[in-house]
């Protein structure tokens, strides 16, 4: 049976692959509020409707359509991390203290991963 394209029957469209895809946008933009509730930038869900006329003998006598359903969530950043650098091109930082790359330690004078 035809049925007319309505805010109500999108779950049906598609046999339910817009439905599913739609749930999976929706829990992803949910963990992350969950997961990062001190960030307040918006996450976004966007259901995209592509629609093509196919012409006929008679003008428009099928669309073509197809959904595109992509989530947005804010980029995920570490605090500021100091780092040294080096005329060597490397970058230097402190484990045990990642404001100061410069922090003294007890190992102080050892370096790891350093090119000779």
């Amino acid at each position: 049976m035809k049925t007319a394209l309505t805010l109500e029957n999108l779950h049906e469209l598609g046999s339910g692959a817009i439905n599913l895809a739609f749930e999976k946008h929706r829990k992803r933009c949910i963990e992350d509020c969950l997961d990062r509730v001190e960030d307040d930038t918006k996450r976004q869900i966007v259901i995209k409707f592509s629609m093509t006329p196919v012409p006929g003998a008679h003008g428009c006598e099928e669309v073509h359509m197809d959904v595109e359903i992509k989530s947005t969530v804010p980029a995920q950043r570490t605090k500021l991390i100091s780092c040294v650098p080096t005329t060597k091109g490397q970058l230097f930082f402190q484990p045990d203290s990642p404001d100061n790359a410069n922090q003294m330690s007890l190992d102080d004078g050892e370096t790891k991963n350093v090119d000779a």
